[in-house]
């Protein structure tokens, strides 16, 4: 569910109607038509980047959570080694395809073999 609409709808709300009365503004000559065009400028990029964090924020935690039931699976397995597990980084130290002059693929995503070097802190 998204967090942020009505942050959207708010930023909406004022930057419609500041546009319009900026652009009427400087054609007027009520303020001049830089000062206008420059204010609406500023406005048009925070709305944008309003815009751009709420479009971000909806997909970070079905991205994480993607990730993580596709990389370990959903089972039994999985739930234990998120439960016990301890954190460790790994440094790929080859990447080879798995068959020679050609590609193989599982479910279309192609098969590699990955030699690592896993760290985790311990002896």
């Amino acid at each position: 569910m998204r967090k942020f609409w009505i942050i959207e709808l708010v930023a909406m709300a004022i930057f419609v109607p500041s546009a319009i009365y900026l652009k009427i503004a400087g054609d007027n000559g009520w303020m001049p038509a830089s000062q206008a065009e420059t204010i609406l400028t500023i406005a048009g990029i925070v709305f944008a980047l309003i815009v751009s964090v709420s479009a971000i924020s909806m997909f970070i935690p079905s991205m994480s959570s993607f990730f993580a039931n596709t990389f370990l699976g959903g089972g039994r397995d999985a739930k234990r080694i998120l439960a016990t597990g301890r954190p460790a980084t790994a440094t790929v130290l080859a990447l080879d395809e798995s068959s020679q002059g050609g590609v193989t693929t599982i479910n279309d995503q192609p098969y590699l073999n990955l030699k690592l070097k896993i760290d985790d802190g311990q002896a």
